[in-house]
């Protein structure tokens, strides 16, 4: 029966997509203690805690990877820490290169060992040209957030549906993902982000 088919096909899509975001939980976890093991500030960017926030459930949002921002006089030793780790960027870098994309970049990409895309290392949350909240606003006005266990930093939820519109804006609104958390923020966040 279509009916049916429908319904398991649904059903198995919920249950590996909760699997895969229990998984990137865990990566976010372990990266994040590692950071802040090492003195580094680090504070997650949409991901996790927004799908929680604006949909009720950290698998009703699919996402490519983790993105977590640092400060950016941290940026390379963050680098450094994720390598050691045995994360890496997509083309091999060099110590060097590494050091100059912290100085010339807003963000890094990093492989897991298993050569999957894991997490985007900022220390810039937004280029200069689609800034809409500075990093210094955001560190100051994060507060922290339980979430599996563990607890993370989380922006306020002004901050976070300016960065919103700031990511689909820097995207060129290329996916509907991008215009529906927008959405969902103005419902969930009602009176909250006008503060």
């Amino acid at each position: 029966d279509a009916k049916e088919d429908m319904r398991r096909a649904w059903h198995n899509a919920l249950r590996a997509a909760a699997v895969e975001a229990e998984r990137k939980l865990e990566t976010q976890r372990v990266l994040c203690a590692a950071l802040e093991q090492e003195g580094i500030p680090v504070l997650p960017l949409r991901g996790l805690l927004l799908a929680r926030a604006l949909y009720g459930e950290i698998h009703l949002r699919a996402m490519a990877d983790i993105d977590l921002l640092v400060p950016p006089h941290c940026a390379g030793r963050a680098m450094n820490l994720l390598v050691g780790m045995g994360w890496r960027p997509p083309l091999p870098l060099p110590s060097t290169q590494l050091a100059a994309c912290a100085q010339f970049r807003a963000e890094c990409a990093f492989l897991d060992s298993a050569g999957r895309r894991g997490a985007d290392l900022h220390w810039r949350a937004m280029p200069a040209c689609f800034e809409l909240v500075t990093d210094e606003d955001l560190w100051a006005g994060c507060g922290r957030a339980e979430l599996g266990g563990a607890t993370f930093r989380e922006l306020r939820p002004a901050h976070q549906l300016l960065l919103l519109c700031s990511h689909g804006a820097k995207h060129g609104w290329d996916r509907l993902v991008y215009v529906a958390d927008v959405a969902a923020a103005l419902i969930r966040y009602d009176e909250a982000v006008v503060r």
